[in-house]
């Protein structure tokens, strides 16, 4: 995970930071737990009323929560509008991903899906999700991040944004999920989350 310090399952660390939806900075995210719970974050958080990419950068240890309006930190002025442009398939200035690598593609076209990631053809752990991969012997893990609104970090969750507009909502952005008490994954929400939520950042290499 991005911001992770090692890639260890089942150890501190693992998990890495946070990042609202198309913010370069990023938020220290949960604390290990293998049950549903909230704690209380240690970053400032501000209501979304009127917010610019130019003040998230002034000031990236804010959390902005989102406007009614568009479910967003960035405030576009009407209900009816939302930049879904500063994370995309081509890499883009606000993409906290390190150089060669970009914030992931999600939606049925994207790499969970392609790769058939689902509770069927995973392994359930307490502390996250363990897939099979096209490399024989090989695994990939991704473990149970948490992710953060309002005041807190919702820790027993596991959720990742991708870069894709949700098809079902036009104010939300596509990610994988999966609940830790339960063995259920999605690669592809149709109508996504919102692009307020801190959520972890699996990166995908640019080809």
């Amino acid at each position: 995970n991005l911001g992770a310090i090692t890639a260890t399952p089942g150890e501190e660390g693992e998990c890495g930071l946070l990042y609202q939806w198309g913010r370069k900075d990023p938020f220290i995210g949960k604390v290990r737990s293998t049950n549903y719970d909230s704690v209380t974050a240690t970053c400032t958080f501000e209501e979304g009323a009127v917010h610019t990419i130019d003040y998230s950068i002034a000031h990236p240890t804010t959390f902005i929560k989102g406007c009614s309006e568009n479910n967003d930190w960035l405030y576009i002025s009407s209900s009816s509008a939302t930049d879904t442009t500063r994370w995309s398939s081509a890499k883009t200035i606000y993409d906290p991903c390190p150089e060669g690598w970009r914030v992931p593609d999600g939606g049925t076209d994207g790499v969970w899906a392609k790769a058939g990631m689902n509770a069927s053809t995973g392994t359930f752990y307490s502390l996250g999700f363990k897939f099979p991969t096209s490399i024989t012997g090989q695994e990939s893990w991704y473990p149970a991040t948490g992710y953060m609104h309002s005041y807190f970090v919702n820790i027993g969750y596991g959720y990742y944004w991708s870069c894709t507009n949700a098809t079902g909502n036009i104010y939300n952005a596509d990610n994988l999920y999966f609940y830790q008490s339960v063995s259920e994954i999605n690669p592809y929400q149709t109508n996504g989350q919102h692009r307020a939520y801190g959520h972890a950042v699996r990166c995908q290499k640019i080809q």
